[in-house]
């Protein structure tokens, strides 16, 4: 019976955690050294504790956590020897004076599980900013009272965001800026950490043709927002209506691509020849077939 218990507790963090694992892989990649770095340990390890002990409804002693059930959720969540990742978190957790990262993970970790119940920070809260974010980003999205969308927005900003960041400080002398109105740039506008897409909401809301373009992509690849092809649409729509190329193309080959939206092709047909129109108005002799592969920013 207490073997079933444990297991219990275990399939129920591993369940609830390795979405967060696969989102982060999608956004930013698991680099090397992703499982060692204390950061991710401090704030997995806490979110490990808070589904194993708190929502899986058991009973289990800091034994059976140490010995039985964090090893069984690292060794799930990392595919690699979870028994040396547990070690090295239940070391950080008994360091005394703790290392910064770790302990900053940790309190992110306890806000997340607790946002998760209903709980919000207090106005003294070092953490409280991030939750009235977290809060405005759903309420963008129409889901101001939705639990999961807040805990889902504080996991972006208080874990995801902060890894990208320190993957990006080791990177920093490789990185291009990102430029506001720079057509050549909007990649690496994309790129950027998930709160920002509620930036480009705004700006796509006055006016911006490259923000409408960034959130239609945004919503094409569920990039900071949740995936949905009818708000891509109508923002790639909005921007290639404007006269934005590599909209015109990504609005082209997703109507193409959403096989069962009546006159895609025809819409299809009419964005691709709007471009090739451009190429040839500047000397440039392109087939219908080559624009999958035209680099828009060359025209």
């Amino acid at each position: 019976m207490f073997g079933s218990v444990k297991q219990k507790a275990a399939d129920h963090a591993i369940k609830a955690l390795s979405p967060l694992i696969a989102i982060t892989q999608r956004y930013i990649g698991l680099p090397p050294g992703f499982w060692e770095d204390t950061f991710v340990l401090g704030f997995i390890g806490m979110m490990i504790d808070f589904h194993a002990v708190v929502t899986s409804d058991v009973r289990i002693s800091q034994t059976d956590k140490v010995h039985f059930v964090f090893p069984i959720v690292f060794s799930a969540l990392s595919k690699m020897d979870g028994e040396v990742i547990s070690k090295k978190f239940f070391q950080l957790l008994a360091q005394e004076p703790r290392d910064p990262d770790f302990d900053k993970a940790v309190q992110s970790a306890i806000v997340c599980a607790a946002a998760s119940q209903g709980k919000m920070p207090s106005e003294n809260d070092p953490f409280y900013q991030s939750f009235v974010k977290a809060k405005e980003l759903a309420s963008a999205q129409g889901a101001l009272q939705d639990i999961g969308a807040i805990g889902g927005w504080l996991l972006q900003i208080l874990f995801i965001g902060p890894f990208k960041q320190r993957i990006s400080d080791e990177e920093s002398s490789n990185e291009v800026e990102p430029g506001i109105g720079e057509q050549g740039k909007v990649e690496h506008w994309v790129a950027e950490e998930q709160g920002e897409a509620y930036r480009w909401h705004r700006e796509a809301e006055h006016g911006s043709i490259d923000a409408m373009y960034a959130l239609g992509i945004c919503y094409k690849d569920g990039v900071g927002v949740p995936q949905d092809y009818a708000e891509a649409v109508k923002w790639l729509r909005q921007a290639a209506e404007h006269g934005h190329v590599k909209a015109q193309l990504s609005f082209g080959e997703l109507l193409y691509a959403l096989v069962g939206e009546k006159g895609s092709e025809v819409e299809e047909v009419k964005f691709y020849r709007r471009v090739a129109d451009k190429a040839r108005a500047k000397g440039k002799h392109l087939t219908f077939g080559s624009l999958r592969d035209l680099d828009a920013d060359g025209l």
